[in-house]
């Protein structure tokens, strides 16, 4: 008999628990929705101003631009959604970003950083 009771102990701490992580879970996609529909300034990621929301172009990952300050790091044509590229926190038109990349044949040099390649020849080499 004391085995039953135990049984129905665990499994009512069990049923807790799930509804504790169920209401955890509606808690944080609540949280999510609330946050995707912000309507408050953002800073800008190129000047740091804020960014009314009328005013926001989002590329993607979380960055917010003024419409304005979204421009090519080469020709600083102002850029739209369907238009740019972009790597290690850098837009570039498409033409540009080609243009980059065809010119060293990798995305390391010709984006301003160091080649992997040197990296782990140097760890090889037991340089840090």
């Amino acid at each position: 008999m004391g085995d039953d009771s135990e049984s129905d102990w665990d499994d009512n701490e069990e049923e807790e628990d799930d509804e504790q992580a169920q209401r955890a879970k509606r808690l944080q996609q609540m949280k999510s929705t609330a946050d995707s529909t912000d309507m408050s300034p953002k800073p800008c990621f190129a000047c740091k101003k804020d960014v009314a929301h009328s005013q926001q172009v989002r590329p993607g990952d979380g960055f917010i631009f003024h419409k304005e300050c979204f421009k090519c790091e080469d020709c600083k044509k102002t850029l739209t959604t369907g238009t740019f590229n972009t790597i290690h926190k850098r837009f570039w038109c498409k033409p540009h970003f080609m243009e980059r990349f065809k010119s060293r044949g990798n995305y390391s040099e010709s984006f301003g950083e160091e080649n992997p390649k040197t990296k782990w020849l140097d760890q090889e080499k037991g340089q840090p």
